[in-house]
């Protein structure tokens, strides 16, 4: 089990997903999924907040540079060398139940079996704008989202808000505990998978070191992500709030 990220286990006891990647919510062409947003403020009691007004997000504009990998740029100063200007990433994590994948319709068998997945979802602005008024109208604390694939390759969406929220329906549940310290763990990660920090510099004799170009490809940095320092992440702050003023 997971306290605020911190997992607990033992040999052969809650050690399956030691050493697994972090799933990402990915779809095919057609696909239809039904999420909860599970990444919620905590109360005074250290559980979800559903009454807060939103769920939560970090983001941060950065580049993805080839033999590099993924790299935080909070004010544009890579650009020159990147050759184009940071794009915003924003992350969450999502409970993806289990369904049809052509209708996406509950499948209340599997779901008895416990086969849900805490995934962290990497999307852009352009995501982000299409769901903040379906949130307006059908809280996410209250109302799920199916999410339908119409570009397997871009990730394109087109999205209609559910009823429910199954997430709510199993408070009070074990399986509720379980999707929670699932969703803690990998909220605690989050901030590592937006990317790394670099000087000009650093990032340069990076990009020579790995004989890499700046211009593209598909190869990611086996390097540890870090943490973005203090002053970085209010930058990103700053910058997030004033993209959300836009909308």
């Amino acid at each position: 089990m997971a306290n605020n990220g911190i997992l607990s286990f033992g040999f052969g006891q809650d050690d399956d997903n030691i050493g697994r990647r972090i799933t990402k919510f990915k779809m095919r062409d057609g696909e239809t999924s039904r999420v909860s947003f599970g990444w919620w403020p905590k109360n005074e009691k250290g559980q979800p907040d559903f009454t807060a007004s939103t769920p939560k997000f970090i983001g941060a504009p950065s580049h993805y540079v080839p033999g590099v990998g993924r790299v935080i740029d909070p004010d544009g100063g890579l650009t020159e060398i990147v050759g184009s200007p940071p794009k915003l990433r924003i992350l969450t994590v999502l409970v993806r139940w289990p369904t049809n994948p052509m209708t996406g319709a509950l499948d209340a068998e599997r779901l008895k079996a416990g086969h849900w997945s805490v995934e962290l979802w990497d999307f852009t602005k352009t995501k982000y704008a299409q769901l903040r008024p379906l949130h307006d109208e059908w809280n996410f604390a209250e109302h799920d989202l199916k999410c339908t694939c119409t570009d397997a390759g871009f990730q394109a969406m087109t999205f209609v808000n559910c009823k429910e929220n199954l997430l709510r329906k199993l408070e009070g549940k074990e399986t509720f505990e379980d999707i929670m310290s699932a969703v803690d763990a990998l909220a605690s990660q989050a901030s590592g998978e937006l990317g790394r920090v670099m000087s000009a510099q650093d990032l340069r004799d990076k990009i020579t070191q790995n004989g890499a170009d700046g211009g593209g490809g598909s190869s990611r940095s086996s390097a540890p992500p870090q943490q973005r320092p203090p002053a970085a992440a209010s930058r990103v702050d700053d910058m997030i709030d004033g993209f959300l003023g836009e909308i």
